[in-house]
């Protein structure tokens, strides 16, 4: 088994997730929401390819078999639901079917089952979604509870000791 290039520190936060992928010559850095929601605005429509600066410089093919939808003011429009089957660092993302030329200048929603963590080192190793992630050494921390404490909005919660 060869080791692993990258050493990954991840925080999760109650809004964002950051990423840290280090090794002995470089430091890599993705921020992304905790949900694993990804957001992005249609600035331009061409078939079935939609063009969002948000997503130049993702990696190659990095979306393809996820879900898009777009965002209206009811939330999330399941009509407009459409595969993504291809994607490029160029900010092109390629759909399995049209949507209508009324979703330019939309927000749109990128749906996965992926956590945060994950889909940030998908990202931080430049590796589609789709596609299985090598042997990695993991530090993964949490604010979510120190959150939870400070603002007072966790479960009720009692320490019994004798």
């Amino acid at each position: 088994m060869t080791a692993p290039q990258y050493e990954f520190s991840i925080d999760v936060g109650g809004t964002f997730t950051d990423c840290i992928a280090h090794s002995s010559a470089t430091i890599k850095r993705h921020k992304l929401l905790s949900s694993g929601r990804t957001l992005g605005n249609i600035e331009e429509l061409v078939t079935e390819a939609i063009h969002d600066r948000l997503r130049v410089n993702d990696p190659v093919g990095f979306w393809v078999g996820t879900q898009l939808s777009i965002i209206n003011v009811n939330g999330i429009d399941d009509d407009t639901k459409r595969t993504i089957i291809a994607s490029d660092s160029a900010g092109t993302l390629t759909l399995d079917s049209p949507l209508p030329t009324s979703v330019i200048g939309q927000s749109y929603e990128i749906q996965t089952e992926l956590s945060a963590p994950i889909i940030g080192i998908h990202h931080l190793l430049g590796i589609p979604l789709n596609e299985s992630l090598p042997p990695i050494n993991l530090r993964l921390g949490t604010t979510r509870g120190t959150n939870a404490l400070l603002t007072r909005t966790g479960s009720k919660t009692a320490l019994v000791t004798t």
